[in-house]
């Protein structure tokens, strides 16, 4: 499974698969590494690996050693990371990468020849990049039959004509880059006044190639899921409401993600973006992200762990946690901050990952505030 062949699934002892193994967790994105940290199956010992974007995390009293490793792929980052790898072995055979994000992904990858390690499952990058980029994920989609809004490909914002692509795409539409995430350059155009001040008047909206796309009116609703060559192991369904992250059921966003995981004989995590049309219930698939995501936490919370379950998986066990989970809301941490203040919840019946959660949420918004790294 992932880089290395899946060896032949066994059941677990109930013994922590991690045990005896130097986990080392890679990324540059801290939303995203601290939720696979704090996921990590009995609070296991971590290296970590990154830029210093992440070497705030070096606090956590199970990170056992920080690395620092800007993650691009140049021969120098990525023979620094082999020797660290080499290093680790020297002292324990058994180390077990976990990449966490897109550049720890990419990294993990080009050099999994040499690596020498076990790693948590990766797709392979042909499938990655197709899948990280919104154009082409777009057009498998169209291809496999699986419905997405109607879009239209932009090399650049000059491109960009109000009048055609309002008789195209009807109002609004979105506008978004095909190769960022986090929402990065994301603007839905309402009106020529919402164009030319979000998009085409601002010097720093310089992204490109550029997708425009019909808005979909409803509601965010994302498939997250854990698959071995091109079956699905393990996935939740998510959706916001109000104040917190409810896990529900979506058999429509099920198959499509099927097809998509079939066709690419997928390996790995994914989280799917899609919309639910408020009036006709039908799913649209947005974007798609190879990696893991930033509520990942929730779904470990909602009692479903894919860092644990792919750990899991990677060493041919089968682990403790469901196929999938439904009909739980885990509230956000802002909901949590104020049951606390109003006496509707105390810190001491929280358990250990809302604990860990809250913690992080306070932390980054004081290092935010103070613009300094703990």
């Amino acid at each position: 499974m992932g880089i290395h062949e899946k060896p032949h699934s066994r059941q677990a002892d109930g013994c922590s698969p991690g045990f005896g193994y130097s986990i080392v967790v890679v990324g540059d994105t801290p939303s995203i590494a601290s939720a696979v940290i704090d996921s990590l199956p009995d609070e296991l010992p971590y290296v970590l690996v990154g830029p210093k974007s992440i070497a705030f995390l070096r606090r956590s009293k199970n990170c056992q050693e920080y690395v620092p490793n800007d993650l691009v792929l140049d021969e120098c980052s990525k023979t620094e990371f082999v020797l660290t790898i080499e290093r680790l072995r020297s002292t324990n055979a058994k180390v077990f990468v976990i990449p966490v994000d897109d550049s720890a992904n990419r990294i993990v990858y080009s050099i999994s020849h040499c690596l020498g390690a076990s790693t948590y499952p990766i797709p392979d990058s042909a499938s990655f990049e197709m899948l990280n980029d919104k154009r082409q994920f777009h057009r498998l989609c169209s291809t496999l039959g699986v419905r997405v809004p109607k879009s239209v490909y932009l090399r650049d914002k000059a491109e960009i004509d109000f009048g055609s692509f309002r008789a195209m795409l009807g109002l609004p539409f979105v506008v978004k880059p095909t190769n960022k995430s986090n929402s990065l350059g994301f603007q839905v155009i309402r009106s020529r006044e919402d164009l030319h001040k979000h998009v085409l008047s601002p010097r720093k909206y310089d992204f490109s190639p550029l997708l425009a796309q019909s808005f979909i009116p409803g509601v965010d609703v994302d498939l997250s899921a854990l698959i071995d060559r091109g079956r699905i192991r393990k996935f939740a369904i998510q959706t916001r409401k109000r104040d917190a992250l409810c896990f529900v059921r979506n058999e429509e966003l099920v198959m499509f993600t099927e097809i998509i995981a079939r066709k690419l004989c997928y390996t790995g995590v994914i989280h799917l973006d899609a919309r639910l049309h408020s009036a006709s219930g039908e799913i649209f698939m947005i974007e798609a992200n190879p990696r893991f995501w930033g509520s990942l936490a929730e779904a470990t919370s909602a009692g479903l762990n894919f860092v644990r379950a792919g750990i899991y998986a990677s060493m041919g066990l089968e682990g403790p946690d469901p196929t999938t989970i439904s009909d739980i809301r885990v509230p956000s941490i802002p909901r949590m901050l104020t049951e606390m203040l109003t006496f509707k919840r105390s810190y001491s019946r929280l358990n250990t990952l809302e604990r860990l959660r809250l913690q992080r949420w306070m932390g980054s918004r004081f290092r935010a505030a103070l613009r300094f790294d703990l």
